[in-house]
């Protein structure tokens, strides 16, 4: 479609499937992020993941979101990553009044409620990790979040709400030199006993190309 009254008339009859609201949520918990160019009237989806390593997972969010998207995903930065936007419409406002305050992305309060499995599958998808070895080489039990990006309010509301689904899960403080500067991290920790409870909610939403996470 190249015509502006075709794009408008399209618009107006999208409306957002059960799937796809759970696939936003899921990636506004992670890497998502939601931008205007109207001063709040309508927003779109920013997507992006790493290629080619991740870039099933990206065709994956592409498919489901396809009726909201024009322009297939192209690869960017010197083909490392790759990369899609949604149309802007109105249907994403409710997300960004619920994800962004003063302009920054952070956890509404009662994110609790609106998390299911498949919200939380897409937001592992996103921004989960086994945990992997310990500095003494042996291999741990449980999950990751990666959750750098938020607050420690934000990791602490998330915190509370994985453990009100009965994952349990804990807080890891971290620090990192940047630009010489300390920085203070909190990532979430899914212990050994909420990760059979997660894995458990999780798998049946969980792609094949990410099936490595489980």
């Amino acid at each position: 479609m190249s015509n502006t009254t075709e794009i408008r008339k399209y618009k107006e009859g999208l409306r957002l499937t059960d799937l796809q609201r759970d696939l936003i949520l899921g990636l506004m918990l992670g890497d998502g992020h939601l931008e205007t160019q109207n001063k709040g009237h309508t927003y779109r989806l920013l997507v992006e993941q790493s290629y080619p390593f991740h870039e099933s997972y990206a065709m994956h969010l592409y498919d489901v979101l396809k009726p909201l998207v024009l322009t297939p995903p192209k690869k960017v930065k010197n083909d490392k990553a790759i990369f899609f936007r949604t149309l802007s419409h109105q249907s994403f406002r409710f997300y960004a009044n619920l994800f962004y305050k003063d302009g920054k992305k952070s956890v509404p309060k009662f994110i609790h409620k609106y998390l299911n499995d498949r919200v939380l599958a897409y937001w592992y998808m996103d921004d989960g990790a086994l945990k992997g070895k310990n500095p003494s080489g042996i291999s741990r039990t449980g999950k990751r979040l990666h959750t750098e990006g938020f607050t420690k309010l934000d990791v602490e509301r998330l915190c509370f709400a994985l453990n009100f689904l009965g994952i349990e899960t804990t807080i890891n403080k971290q620090t990192k030199v940047v630009k010489d500067l300390v920085k203070t991290y909190y990532l979430l920790n899914i212990t050994a006993k909420g990760e059979k409870v997660l894995t458990e909610r999780i798998k049946p939403y969980v792609i094949e190309s990410m099936q490595y996470k489980l």
